[in-house]
């Protein structure tokens, strides 16, 4: 993914000389919302970036891949308490809508690693991470969410997220004030 920074022509002109396969995915960050825009070649790409960038959009350019299903993990203090497996009903670039079945599902190892490893490198103890995985069974990080969305990793996976971060938040306060209370105390001179 590269985060596309500046509005001048000559960048624009060397940002898109520098991609080698079309179609691309422009990921648009506007107003809280994230879209996705498919540019079929680099006509099409520099019309979409000039028209976004005069309504002050952030833009992400990244390779269309064609997915099969993408995983969903709920990360909390440094491990993936739920999984899911969502599925478009039909094929697409990304998630684009209401059609698509979200069931339980464990994943490899690794890509569950990189989920928390994702979330984690963002200084964050409690988060969602989406991992796209196309038809090659290849993965990519999609996304990070904070906060995140938890009704589906409740209502799928079964997993009591309220009372499992609020565990969290108890056993890290304990370690906190163990910690502070072995600390020496050293006197206070006014």
């Amino acid at each position: 993914r590269r985060p596309v920074i500046k509005n001048t022509k000559d960048y624009l002109n060397s940002l898109i000389e520098g991609i080698e396969k079309f179609p691309v995915i422009l990921k648009v960050v506007g107003k809280g919302r994230f879209h996705y825009i498919k540019a079929d070649g680099k006509k099409s790409l520099l019309s979409l970036l000039d028209y976004l960038w005069a309504l002050n959009n952030k833009v992400f350019i990244q390779p269309f891949i064609r997915i099969k299903h993408f995983a969903k993990f709920l990360v909390l203090g440094g491990r993936a308490i739920g999984s899911l497996e969502v599925i478009p009903q039909e094929k697409t670039v990304y998630w684009t809508g209401k059609r698509y079945f979200v069931v339980p599902m464990v994943f490899d190892e690794t890509i569950v690693k990189e989920a928390v490893r994702a979330v984690q490198s963002l200084g964050l103890e409690f988060a969602s991470a989406e991992i796209l995985i196309d038809e090659k069974d290849r993965y990519y990080l999609n996304d990070v969410y904070f906060p995140p969305n938890f009704y589906d990793f409740f209502t799928q996976n079964n997993v009591n997220v309220p009372e499992m971060l609020i565990e969290h938040l108890l056993k890290k306060n304990v370690k906190k004030k163990q910690s502070i209370d072995a600390a020496p105390m050293e006197r206070c001179v006014a």
